[in-house]
């Protein structure tokens, strides 16, 4: 591999923004060229709150998107397996954003499934909200 990938790169290819020509012209040249970029785990969560904040778009659309990403040879994703399950409980739990997924997926691959928060939605998620120890 000898590139990584931002997400404004992926806002290029998804939207109409003003880098789309260039996001495009570049993702049709590494398909030619059969190279493989790699994609941070980051980069993948900023695309979705960026596509989700900034240009509205609803969930459904977002995870369409994240499964191009993540079935596309071009692109290597970091942990693709472990964002591959939070962008399904994404597209099922609307409420809670891509940040507290990726907590939560990243703690149960580790076996832990209590959780210090204040935030509720870790209920919904089946993980133990401790607030007193």
């Amino acid at each position: 591999m000898k590139f990584a990938v931002d997400s404004s790169f992926f806002i290029g290819l998804f939207t109409a923004d003003q880098k789309a020509k260039l996001s495009k012209k570049l993702f049709f040249s590494l398909k030619e060229k059969r190279e493989k970029v790699y994609v941070p785990l980051q980069a993948m969560s900023e695309v979705v709150e960026i596509l989700e904040n900034r240009f509205n778009l609803d969930r459904d659309v977002i995870y369409d998107y994240m499964i191009a990403i993540l079935s596309n040879y071009v692109f290597y994703v970091e942990k693709g397996d472990l964002f591959y399950r939070v962008i399904e409980l994404y597209k099922k739990h609307p409420s809670v954003n891509i940040k507290k997924l990726l907590i939560m997926e990243e703690s149960r691959e580790r076996q832990i499934s209590k959780i210090l928060s204040l935030d509720s939605c870790f209920d919904d998620l089946d993980m133990t909200i401790i607030k007193k120890i």
